[in-house]
This record gives structure tokens, C-alpha cells and sequence, in this order.
């Protein structure tokens, strides 16, 4: 990895971004995402970046 790119460092790991997702295939689309579920949850609030600070509010448990 360039060191330029994210300071040189590859990070595997997901991160607070489940909360759309999850909104959107469980209870929109009704499917049964028990890991899924459990990871949003752990997570919640979502992250304090500008980017995924207001995904709970405005998606959890949203079926609209």
C-alpha cells in the first residue's frame, strides 16, 4: 500500500457503516440478518464523522 493512501496502512475491518444496510434489508426488505443485527447494535450510535453520525437517528429501526 502507497504510503499516500490512508497512511500507508491497510485496515480490514468494517467500521460503523451497518446501519443503512441493514435498515434497508431487514426492515424494508424483511430479511433475517441476525450477525448483521447484532454488529448494528454494538455499534450504535453510529460513528462522529460527518459521514455516518446521523445514520442512526435517521435509519434505525426506520421501515419507511
Amino acid at each position: 500500500m502507497p504510503g499516500w493512501l490512508c497512511g500507508g496502512q491497510l485496515r480490514r475491518e468494517l467500521g460503523p457503516v451497518t446501519e443503512v444496510a441493514y435498515n434497508a434489508l431487514h426492515n424494508r426488505m424483511h430479511l433475517d440478518l441476525p450477525e448483521t443485527e447484532r454488529l448494528t447494535i454494538k455499534q450504535r450510535p453510529a460513528g462522529l464523522d460527518m459521514f455516518t453520525m446521523w445514520e442512526t437517528l435517521t435509519h434505525a429501526d426506520n421501515p419507511a
